[in-house]
């Protein structure tokens, strides 16, 4: 990635809360395919 592109994504808020909520579905997602497989 590029400098300039990390820059702009740390600047932007939108950008960083995306990033925890994508962040957060995932792992949401792991537990949930794990507790179906048990």
């Amino acid at each position: 990635m590029k400098k300039q592109e990390q820059d702009h994504q740390k600047k932007n808020p939108i950008y960083q809360e995306y990033q925890l909520n994508l962040n957060l579905y995932n792992k949401g997602k792991t537990q949930l395919g794990i507790e179906f497989l048990i």
